[in-house]
């Protein structure tokens, strides 16, 4: 289901508070968001609008979200080389920031039920490449751009037994050490994929269904509808009003 082409730009409503975003980018971004999936436009435009996140445009060495600022620090070389689409790192990071909004006090992919459902569709994963030959082809696959959320969350999932083209443990050999890291990633690649890039968003859900259905029983309560009101009295519902 497609949305109205956005009437105001995204980068009008996020300050940008160091750097700037070329129009190249911003454009982008846009096609991205008039593309996007229902649901998680939804949440993307109400966190968006009342979460006053910002972004800061650095030669950082990783794209990340800092919680504590409610930025998102990006790298747009690096954004756009991240899986080679334009406005990955944007929606990935933002992504992260959902989470936390929508979680209060915790990220709200903090789930034991969610990480079961990982787990349970990463043994499917093995299952079904289970013959040298497909486990070989399986691999190839992963080194593909349009595999870079999928290889992530095998990384993650086999801790770090399987290593596609893309993973986090390069930068950080303990990353997946904590128990919903994988959790919080796979919930930040389902938003990105999501925000217009359909491609990935079928890799994801060929590799991830009942996780991908999860994340969508996750972030629908607060699906109401567009109305800010309507996310308000289900955040107080829930007692994540802060």
């Amino acid at each position: 289901q497609k949305s109205e082409p956005t009437k105001t730009p995204v980068f009008k409503e996020i300050p940008v508070k160091e750097g700037r975003v070329p129009s190249w980018y911003s454009e982008k971004i846009d096609e991205r968001h008039t593309n996007s999936e229902y649901k998680t436009r939804t949440i993307f435009d109400y966190v968006k609008q009342f979460k006053e996140i910002s972004v800061r445009i650095k030669d950082v060495k990783d794209e990340y979200y800092d919680k504590k600022s409610n930025t998102l620090y990006l790298n747009l070389k690096q954004d756009k080389q991240f899986g080679e689409k334009t406005g990955t790192g944007f929606y990935h990071e933002f992504g992260h920031a959902a989470d936390a909004a929508l979680g209060g006090n915790q990220y709200l992919s903090n789930d034991e039920q969610f990480l079961a459902v990982l787990k349970a569709d990463y043994k499917d994963i093995l299952k079904r490449y289970s013959t040298p030959e497909a486990a070989e082809q399986f691999l190839k696959d992963l080194d593909q751009p349009v595999s870079y959320s999928v290889s992530d969350l095998v990384e993650g999932l086999s801790k770090g037994k399987i290593r596609g083209g893309y993973g986090h443990l390069e930068g950080d050999s303990k990353y997946w050490d904590d128990k919903y890291a994988v959790c919080n990633e796979a919930f930040a690649h389902f938003f990105e994929a999501s925000m217009g890039d359909k491609e990935r968003l079928e890799k994801l859900k060929e590799s991830f269904p009942n996780s991908y259905n999860y994340y969508l029983k996750m972030i629908s309560p607060f699906v109401v509808s567009e109305s800010p009101d309507s996310f308000r009295e289900r955040e107080r519902a829930r007692g994540y009003e802060r």
